[in-house]
């Protein structure tokens, strides 16, 4: 298996990382199909981290040419699949100071990262639901999404997955809080690796996470109220189905198997469907009208609001 990738650089330096100006020229369709990328820009949104086996710029400023053995970190920015690509790369460095590259991809490695992506899925859910506090803030040129250390709790196995992303951790962000600023030691995640868009609720919210089955891994405190069951915490995870047997009856349990789970199944990352749905309720049985979007990384959102007989 071999996949060749053509980019062009506009600065030697910049083509050390690959980052910074590369433009990819060529990407043969079979990559595409095999990384789940729907185009060449896509694709480059995927990759961030380059390594090459030694620094070759001085080589390739006196030579005009070199061929250097290297690998990047690739992570699809919808699925968060990731995989470890080596490659032979052969740059030729013109008159006018461009660089064209040939990449010759020889493997791929694909990671299990379930850990990372259902991480950055529920973050990502949280940050649009904003239910947790975080800040845009810039450093050293780039710009990254702030959060709390004390709200935003990393084990070591998840830090080093995140070091491969360029996040930073431990740093010092001063946030406005109570007509006031205060403090906090923070984590840093690049703005590429989370979408901001605000989800509006009413308060009753729920985050589902869908590999390898359907799993809850978080649902609002309003649940206690409006449906009578207890809410589920973070680092709490209950099977879907067993789950949401609590406040439905048989029939519409059976429904949801039916109708609405395997629509969550093929939902697409930004899509969103919507469906009535009936709830037992300390009150009763109660009409829901229940919207579930995919916020990307195999996450749906779902809110609830109580549906308006017409």
């Amino acid at each position: 298996m071999e996949f060749i990738v053509v980019t062009h650089h506009t600065d030697i330096h910049s083509c050390s990382n690959g980052l910074k100006d590369m433009e990819i020229l060529s990407l043969p369709e079979p990559l595409m199909i095999y990384t789940g990328c729907k185009d060449k820009q896509q694709f480059a949104k995927g990759i961030v981290h380059i390594a090459f086996a030694y620094d070759h710029t001085d080589q390739l400023a006196e030579q005009n040419y070199c061929s250097v053995n290297g690998s990047f970190l690739f992570r699809h920015p919808d699925t968060f699949r990731t995989a470890i690509m080596s490659m032979c790369s052969e740059k030729i460095l013109l008159q006018t100071g461009d660089i064209y590259c040939i990449n010759k991809i020889h493997n791929v490695a694909w990671q299990h990262d379930d850990e990372i992506c259902l991480f950055l899925g529920v973050l990502q859910a949280k940050v649009r639901l904003r239910i947790v506090k975080w800040l845009e803030v810039s450093r050293n040129d780039c710009k990254y999404y702030a959060f709390p250390c004390a709200h935003l709790t990393l084990n070591d196995s998840k830090k080093n997955q995140l070091k491969f992303l360029k996040c930073e951790f431990g740093i010092n962000v001063v946030y406005k809080e109570n007509e006031g600023s205060l403090t906090h030691r923070s984590h840093l995640l690049p703005t590429t690796l989370i979408c901001t868009d605000e989800i509006i609720h009413g308060g009753l919210y729920s985050i589902i996470y869908m590999k390898p089955r359907p799993t809850y891994v978080l649902t609002s405190s309003a649940h206690e109220d409006v449906f009578g069951v207890d809410p589920i915490i973070e680092g709490q995870h209950h099977n879907f189905e067993k789950w949401i047997s609590q406040y439905h009856t048989a029939h519409e349990l059976e429904r949801i198997k039916c109708c609405i789970i395997p629509r969550m199944r093929d939902i697409e990352t930004g899509e969103s469907f919507s469906s009535v749905i009936e709830f037992i309720t300390p009150n009763g049985l109660c009409l829901f009208d229940v919207c579930i979007r995919s916020v990307g990384r195999s996450c749906l959102v779902v809110t609830f609001a109580e549906h308006q007989l017409v």
